[in-house]
């Protein structure tokens, strides 16, 4: 009889251990999304409550072209306010799939999936980033150590990440002050992709670096004729011929 009760007792032991784990797995996924709200909603003060503001806190961005990684609340406090009190549009974000998350006691490490949805040179692009959130539990509830994003589209071998990549070769020289190599990778580019209009506003850009705005102009409408909807290129044609 003692060997039946005290089976029930470690059965039941066990059974409240798993159910505490489900429960806290559903918190932590709930803080993972009422940050992300935050985030979107632009709500600085609700998406600050979501951190632990330590030195030792870290938010890093991975992808084909940079890595950029800020250390301590200080910093990332900062670099965030910029978006928050900017008038950029939030992006459209989902998660997709199932969250993975691993409770240690009062440490948690959560794998998910995020898509991204961004409208850039004539259509909508689609961004697939692999997250990774490091949480630690607190009197005041779980919270963000450490999170990691990892733009997973940005390696893949597409047309428009090519064209991409070579864009962003040229710009490393156009930012250098080297803008006749600049001007050569643009125009790579441009004959390798002569449909995709980011190439021609890249090679407009530079030209009217230069100071030949005949150019700039010819190739910045050309971009325009690509994709009417490109304002920055009315915005520097006009520019241009008021000069």
């Amino acid at each position: 009889m003692k060997k039946i009760i005290f089976a029930c007792f470690v059965g039941f032991f066990l059974f409240s251990l798993t159910a505490s784990a489900e429960g806290e797995k559903d918190i932590i996924k709930e803080t993972i999304e009422k940050e992300t709200k935050a985030f979107l909603d632009k709500d600085m003060d609700a998406w600050a409550g979501y951190w632990l503001h330590d030195d030792y806190v870290s938010h890093t961005m991975i992808n084909a072209f940079f890595i950029n990684q800020r250390k301590s609340w200080d910093t990332i406090y900062v670099n965030m306010r910029k978006y928050f009190e900017s008038d950029k549009d939030a992006p459209v974000l989902k998660f997709v799939g199932d969250f993975d998350i691993k409770v240690s006691g009062k440490m948690a490490s959560v794998a998910a999936t995020q898509e991204e949805t961004m409208f850039m040179f004539g259509e909508d692009r689609v961004f697939i980033y692999d997250l990774n959130y490091l949480l630690k539990k607190t009197d005041d509830g779980w919270k963000f150590v450490s999170l990691t994003s990892i733009v997973k589209t940005s390696f893949e071998n597409t047309e428009f990440m090519n064209e991409f990549r070579l864009n962003w070769v040229g710009y490393n020289f156009l930012w250098k002050d080297k803008i006749d190599e600049a001007i050569k990778v643009f125009t790579l580019n441009t004959e390798m992709y002569p449909k995709a209009s980011n190439t021609w506003d890249s090679l407009a850009e530079a030209y009217m670096k230069k100071g030949d705005n005949k150019k700039a102009i010819e190739f910045y409408k050309k971009s325009l004729e690509l994709d009417p909807k490109n304002k920055n290129a009315e915005k520097m044609i006009e520019k241009m011929k008021a000069e």
